[in-house]
């Protein structure tokens, strides 16, 4: 039996992708098979296919990260996980809980080894986890490793609990921002939006975002975030140098500016002056452990959290679904269907 898989092709020039076929896996000593049924796709995944990323393989590999699907066969030496089990991957499954030691800082999927767009994987038993919360399907589930948990821990991590009387503010309307504004909303606080769609800020605004700034009409939208609420609590930055100087300025005394994805690739100029009189506190967030994870899934349940999926592709629209991604014209995460 083969089954349908993805690569990226690492040759220069188009296409990005190879649509191929191959044996299906069989599982080891402390390995499962899982049946995909969606992957979700992040900026990350960007870099491998664009030859970009600095771990970027020298062969084609198999993309992404992030997945939900079903255990479909389960080898030796492994406890908790049967046939049917439903699960999603680890973004960084030897993360276990607090302060990993470096060598743990490694992606599992998707770069610079293989990922999770086919049909089925095999994977590392301790790679997945079960404990999903049910009222999800396959697409939102998908959405949960990284978006969802680095939204989580860009919230939680080292922050003052998030209430009443709290602003969080999110620059954009992807994933993490859209995960993150519904934390913040669950847990009481007022969100704050910078975008430049209208369109998207309009929706964010459906979401329960009280504050929404147009960066096209206001770059300097820190200034704006003081204006309109007195500051923000919380800031989730992961833009250029410009953004993270406005993060600084819009930040409340004791506030947190939550570093995330694109941000780890910029130069950034602190204003240590601003950062020491306001006890602002810069923090890098790259997902989260395993336990982390388990008090995401908790929070979605009890407040029946239903992560925003922006768009579905089919398998054979995968080179379509990315390059909506690389626009950034989607609201909320694209996902992958692997389902036949």
């Amino acid at each position: 039996m083969t089954i349908r898989a993805i690569l990226v092709n690492t040759a220069p020039g188009d296409p990005r992708l190879i649509f191929t076929e191959r044996p299906m896996p069989v599982p080891g000593k402390g390995e499962v098979v899982v049946k995909v049924s969606a992957v979700s796709l992040n900026r990350r995944d960007l870099s491998f296919l664009n030859r970009q990323h600095p771990g970027r393989p020298a062969v084609p590999i198999i993309p992404c990260s992030d997945m939900a699907g079903h255990v479909a066969a389960v080898g030796s030496d492994v406890a908790g996980l049967e046939i049917g089990s439903p699960v999603i991957s680890l973004f960084l499954p030897d993360w276990k809980d607090g302060i990993p030691p470096e060598t743990v800082m490694r992606p599992a999927f998707g770069g610079p080894a293989d990922g999770v767009a086919a049909e089925y994987c095999l994977v590392p038993a301790a790679s997945v986890i079960t404990g999903v919360p049910a009222h999800l399907d396959a697409y939102q589930a998908a959405s949960l490793p990284c978006a969802g948990l680095t939204a989580w821990a860009a919230v939680t991590a080292g922050v003052e609990p998030l209430g009443p009387g709290k602003l969080l503010v999110v620059e954009g309307t992807g994933g993490v921002a859209t995960f993150a504004a519904q934390f913040a909303l669950a847990s009481g606080a007022d969100v704050a939006v910078v975008s430049r769609s209208g369109e998207k800020l309009v929706a964010m605004r459906q979401l329960g975002a009280r504050y929404l700034i147009d960066r096209g009409r206001t770059p300097d939208w820190g200034a704006e975030v003081r204006r309109l609420a007195g500051g923000a609590d919380v800031i989730i930055d992961h833009g250029d140098d410009h953004d993270f100087r406005q993060a600084v300025q819009a930040a409340r005394t004791g506030a947190v500016i939550s570093l995330v994805g694109g941000a780890a690739n910029n130069s950034l100029t602190l204003n240590s002056r601003t950062v020491f009189t306001r006890l602002l506190r810069v923090q890098g967030i790259a997902a989260g452990s395993t336990a982390i994870a388990r008090e995401m899934f908790t929070f979605i349940e009890r407040h029946r959290i239903v992560p925003v999926i922006g768009k579905l592709f089919d398998y054979e629209e995968a080179a379509e679904a990315f390059d909506a991604l690389e626009r950034g014209d989607i609201m909320g995460n694209i996902c992958l269907s692997l389902a036949r």
